[in-house]
């Protein structure tokens, strides 16, 4: 590679990752305003058109981009003959799904729901019509002018949507914020363009023979990740499905706006270790261990102090979600490890596994949930099982990736237990001091948990470091519980 490509590269991944920063801030501060102005069974309708509308997009998804992106050589008639498959197809997803709304809506008990539904499947046509020039831009490293796009599509869907919500107080803010990013997305990238797209199949077959099985991952995969909503929907109320929703999303912030961004330099570096599996695997493990550094503190701290941060963040209507975060913050958790997981696994060859992987998830968990139902309709119980069966499945990934490597990963387990030794300690830490101090404003009770809970965790952590630099394993791992413990009895005392 040369200097001059990969300084372009250098700088497409800032304004790449600028880009994802500013739509989720953005979607965040969105978020958590309309939540102040929509109640719990608004959301829960959200909750069933996101995942309806979503599900029928990425079943119609042929990796256009992606195959366009991954190709040495493209011509013309190969970006065209994309660009027209895509859109044919999603013309023919939003028609199938308008006519299938009243019986999604029935399936969900939820017949008012139908025409924001069918009027929401216009967002399907509106995206794939965006011009073949951004999907340019992306082939050319050329993010600078996406960046700006990008943000003004998620400021025009923001104020949408804040606007909306405070005029209709209905899901149809959803429904006129997602249309209305989508169209100034569209109209951006034919303001820019020079070029007008050309409906041809020429090139059709080449790229269905590269997205076929790529389809069968990606829908296996959204199944598993929204399976759990689904079933709630289905055979919950809409006040619990709303707060299950919103409570779901809250846990999975840290992932989209924290972690995500920091492990993806780590997951980049695994391409070039592809032939020397003992460097991809300490590599893989070095990636574990900067990502639980992170996750273990912040799903302690979520666990323990979920009522304030909810208050926090939600406001006082969204108490019930506030039961259901402790637990579910460990669905974050998990999925950090997973997404490590996976991309060692494609870096090692095995995508053809990832494949079957993601099908078998999906029957694990559909099993593991249908049989919790079955047993007893219990949210709480219904959410544990739920997050067993992605530890479950994440560690037999794990297995799988370090299969005849145990050491590596024995190392990496024993990093975990100090992790989350010392986040319980710091955590117990804050919470002891909080209550002495009675503080009542959730905000700033927040703040000074926060605080206290980092002003413990970083020198601990330093101190572990510091043990762990003599290569012993053991003797951090005592050394810390024994600290903690000395410490903890004299705070009681």
């Amino acid at each position: 590679m040369t200097a001059s490509l990969t300084k372009k590269t250098l700088v497409s991944s800032a304004f790449s990752s600028a880009a994802q920063v500013i739509s989720k801030l953005l979607g965040l501060l969105s978020t958590l305003v309309v939540a102040r102005v929509l109640t719990p069974d608004v959301f829960a309708l959200a909750a069933i058109l996101s995942i309806t509308l979503y599900f029928v997009d990425v079943l119609g998804d042929v990796a256009s981009e992606t195959y366009i992106l991954q190709k040495k050589r493209v011509s013309f008639l190969d970006i065209q003959s994309a660009w027209t498959l895509n859109l044919a197809i999603k013309i023919c997803c939003c028609l199938l799904l308008a006519c299938l709304a009243p019986f999604a809506a029935r399936f969900f008990e939820q017949p008012s729901l139908t025409t924001p539904l069918q009027v929401a499947t216009l967002v399907l046509p509106l995206k794939a019509l965006c011009s073949v020039y951004f999907l340019k831009l992306k082939r050319h490293l050329k993010y600078g002018l996406l960046t700006l796009a990008t943000f003004a599509e998620r400021v025009v869907a923001t104020v949408l949507l804040v606007s909306s919500a405070l005029l209709f107080e209905s899901v149809w803010a959803f429904v006129v914020a997602d249309i209305g990013g989508a169209f100034t997305l569209m109209v951006i990238s034919y303001a820019l363009s020079q070029q007008r797209p050309v409906l041809t199949l020429a090139n059709v077959a080449e790229q269905w023979a590269f997205s076929k099985w790529l389809i069968g991952k990606q829908i296996a995969g959204y199944l598993r990740s929204q399976l759990d909503t689904l079933l709630v929907a289905k055979f919950f109320s809409p006040t619990i499905t709303g707060h299950y929703y919103m409570a779901r999303d809250v846990a999975m912030l840290p992932g989209r706006f924290l972690l995500g961004p920091a492990i993806e330099p780590l997951i980049a570096s695994f391409r070039n270790e592809k032939l020397k599996r003992q460097a991809l695997l300490e590599k893989v493990a070095l990636s574990y261990c900067v990502a639980l550094l992170i996750a273990s503190p912040i799903a302690i701290f979520v666990a323990y102090f979920a009522d304030v941060v909810v208050l926090t963040l939600l406001g006082p209507q969204w108490d019930t979600a506030a039961e259901y975060l402790p637990s579910l913050i460990f669905l974050f958790f998990y999925w950090v490890i997973l997404q490590v997981t996976e991309q060692g696994l494609i870096a090692r060859g095995k995508v053809s596994f990832l494949f079957y992987f993601d099908v078998f998830s999906l029957l694990v968990i559909a099993s593991a949930l249908l049989t919790s139902l079955a047993v007893q309709t219990d949210i709480l119980l219904l959410i544990e099982v739920r997050i067993a069966a992605g530890f479950f499945l994440t560690g037999s990934a794990m297995g799988v990736l370090f299969s005849n490597q145990w050491k590596v990963l024995y190392g990496v387990m024993i990093n975990l237990m100090a992790f989350f030794a010392i986040s319980l300690f710091s955590a117990e830490v804050a919470f002891k001091l909080g209550g002495m101090l009675g503080i009542a404003w959730a905000p700033l009770k927040l703040l000074v948990v926060g605080l206290v809970f980092g002003a413990t965790y970083l020198p601990c952590m330093l101190l572990y470091v510091i043990k762990l630099s003599h290569k012993d394993y053991r003797g951090p791992l005592i050394f810390i519980f024994q600290e903690a413990w000395t410490t903890l009895s004299a705070f009681r005392r």
